[in-house]
Formats: C-alpha cells, structure tokens, sequence
C-alpha cells in the first residue's frame, strides 16, 4: 500500500515516499499482534539518504508514532538529544511524520562544548533568527547536520537552534528524543534536564535516565510489553524497566495499545510521559522482532499473551438479510464518529474527510474496520483516501473488491 498517505512537500526530505507511521498503525489496525513483528516492518523500507540499519530506522519511526499519539495537540516544539548520526535521523524522520515542528533543538553528544553551526553555509542574518542558542557562544567547526537537511528543515518552515547542553536543548521543548546516553561519561553529573508540562519523552538510549528526570514523569508506556528476552537472561528487558520505575512509575502500556484505543494514552494535558523503546535496549542482542509475527509474552510482561483482536470493537451489527453495505456501513460512521447523529440523517454524498467528521486517525480505523467486517486485504490493494471519504464511495469500494474476487 505504498501510495496511502503519501506525503508530499518541499525539496527531498518529503519526497514522496509512503509514511512508514501511518503503515505501522495500518498493520496493527487489520490484525498485527506486536508493533515489532516482521509482518509489519518487513513492508517498510529505510527512504534513500536514510540509513539502512533497520533498528535505528526502526526506533526512530517508533518515536515518530508515540509522539503522534501522546503528544498533545498543538505547536510541537521538539529537542533531540544523541550523537550527530543518530540525532540526525531522528530530525528527518520526525521532520517528515511529526506535523506542526516549529523549532527544534538539538545536543549532540560527540560534539565539542558549545553549539555547533546549522549548517557549512550560515551566513551571519542567521542569527537575528529567535533561536534558543545563546549569541555569545562560539560555535564548533563542525555543523550540527548535513546542508541538505538543513536547507530543508528551512523550507519547511522548521527552526534549527543547537543547544550547548542537553538541559538547554530540552528548557521548553514538548517533545524530547533521547538517542544516545548522557551524563554518563566519567566525571559527568546527571544532567538537571526540566521537562515541561504535558512534555513526551522518548528514550531510544538503551539505558536508564537519571533519576532527577524520572522523578517528573507521570506516566511510562513502552513500545512492547511482550517483548521477548533476546538472550538467557542478558540485557535490560521489561522486568528492568519495571524494577527501575517501580510502583511510582508503572507501566502504563504499549503503543499498540493507545494506537487501537485499547489504551487512552494522555488522559492529562499536563502529565510528563515517558516512552522507554525496549527494543533499543536488546538490539544490540539481536534482532527484537519475531518472524513469525506472534512472540510470545515476556515474563515480565503485565498482560498475558495475546491473541489477534479484531482491529477495532464490534460496534456495529453483522449484516442481515436487510441490510445493505451503505446502510452497515453508515450505521458504523455515525456510531464510532458521531454517537449522537441518527443514521439516517447522514448523507451518503457527505465528504466525511473535508468536513472534519473523521481525522486522518479515524480514517485509519475506519479502513482497518472495513478491512475486518468484509474480509478485504487492503494492504494489497492501491487505495487513496477518497475511496473512503464518503458512505457511497466506501460501499463502493466494498463491491469492487467483492468483484474481484
């Protein structure tokens, strides 16, 4: 399903390429029963100029997924925190699958003191810019990221400020992304890092955070709770995590379960949540998803293990002898969508996209819906959104792929 959803925007950073968030959520809806399975990430593929390595791509699609769900709605201002590769990647691909960035600032963690420069060709008007990096401080030799990325984040309207620590870097951002460990270099203090209200943290480090910043966090979710150990007993796995953040900080739940609504994710606006990636954590040991899509539950795991869930509650009936596709499939809009709609009040021309009635998070559920009750492969199939806009065109939809079979 390469063309669902493709974004388009200025220069290569957007070229084109499917949304690989959009395609994890998409698998997870029709019935993949891990976030890490190989059904689904076997479907995605590292865009040109990204690296290949499929944990670190991975992790930083992963990123990209919890902030969409747990971030609050609104302006995004971002900080990614790691070493100039890693921090890198992260930049592109929230660039690309994270709307409404305005600013993002960044600490490079193998850099030299002080922020580096933007980019080989800053010109001095750059800084009359409202960046968070102070004007006093002499940058580094080294530019924070590649021209190219730069130009781009430009283009898009996204300000780049280098940080000179990571406390600076995080001081009222609402999104952070911990790629590497900090603090944890001989004679390094843990970093005093003040997280914001209604702040996400993502930790892809591999490590624990300091305990000055666990301590204003409200909630923990991880990517996984089934997680298998990768190796007899070696490796912080879920029962690390768990012991780490203790009652104060239980886990919450995994991103499977807030992105299928098992799970109600941010249930305050103001509540710092952490989302501890264990897969960053084993994937030094080897490869954290299991290739038969289905890995059986950690031992540390709170929930047993699941079995395939339809994508989303059975609201609305089974189809009788009565009931044609339009009429079923109206009755499911106005009862997920519009509860207090009566069904028949709902035009069957109505563009529910264009007039806000379903937001591209309901578009995905209502694909994955579609998916379950008619028995349909989508993901096989070349779809676009405007098959899906309306009852009639949905109904559509369902006949020509009952045709075709």
């Amino acid at each position: 399903m390469g063309t669902l959803f493709a974004r388009s925007g200025p220069g290569e950073l957007w070229g084109g390429a499917s949304d690989p968030v959009d395609t994890v959520a998409v698998q997870l809806m029709i019935g993949a029963t891990s976030i890490l399975s190989a059904e689904i990430w076997d479907r995605i593929d590292s865009p040109p100029g990204l690296p290949a390595q499929r944990p670190a791509y991975r992790a930083a699609v992963l990123a990209a997924l919890a902030a969409r769900h747990l971030l609050g709605r609104g302006v995004v201002t971002a900080s990614v925190i790691g070493s100039r590769d890693a921090a890198q990647l992260h930049t592109t691909v929230l660039a690309r699958h994270v709307p409404g960035i305005s600013h993002l600032s960044v600490y490079l963690t193998d850099a030299a003191a002080g922020p580096q420069r933007a980019a080989q060709h800053d010109t001095s008007d750059h800084d009359t810019r409202p960046h968070r990096d102070l004007p006093h401080r002499q940058p580094s030799d080294r530019p924070v990221f590649d021209a190219q990325l730069v130009e781009e984040l430009e283009l898009a309207g996204i300000v780049l400020a280098p940080a000179a620590s990571p406390a600076e870097s995080a001081f009222g951002a609402n999104l952070i992304v911990i790629t590497d460990p900090v603090g944890h270099d001989a004679g390094d203090p843990p970093p005093a890092m003040h997280l914001a209200k209604g702040a996400l943290l993502v930790n892809v480090s591999g490590q624990d955070l300091p305990p000055g910043v666990l301590a204003q966090v409200n909630q923990v979710f991880v990517d996984d709770l089934t997680l298998p150990d990768p190796t007899a007993g070696h490796g912080p796995t879920t029962d690390t995590v768990r012991r780490h953040h203790r009652g104060a900080h239980r886990i919450a739940g995994d991103l499977r379960q807030v992105v299928l609504g098992e799970n109600v994710g941010r249930a305050d606006p103001d509540q710092v949540l952490l989302v501890e990636l264990l897969s960053s954590r084993t994937a030094a040991a080897g490869p954290t998803h299991p290739t038969d899509g289905a890995p059986p539950a950690h031992p540390g795991a709170a929930n047993p293990p699941r079995k395939p869930a339809p994508a989303t509650p059975p609201v609305a009936p089974r189809k009788g002898p009565h009931m044609s596709h339009e009429a079923e499939i109206r009755q499911f809009i106005v009862t997920t969508f519009a509860p207090d709609v009566p069904a028949e009040q709902l035009p069957a021309d109505l563009d529910l996209l264009d007039n806000g009635l379903v937001d591209s998070l309901g578009l995905l559920r209502l694909i994955a819906w579609v998916a379950d009750r008619y028995h349909i492969a989508v993901e096989d199939q070349n779809i676009s959104p405007a098959q899906f806009s309306s009852v009639a065109s949905i109904a559509a939809f369902v006949e020509e792929s009952h045709s075709l079979v």
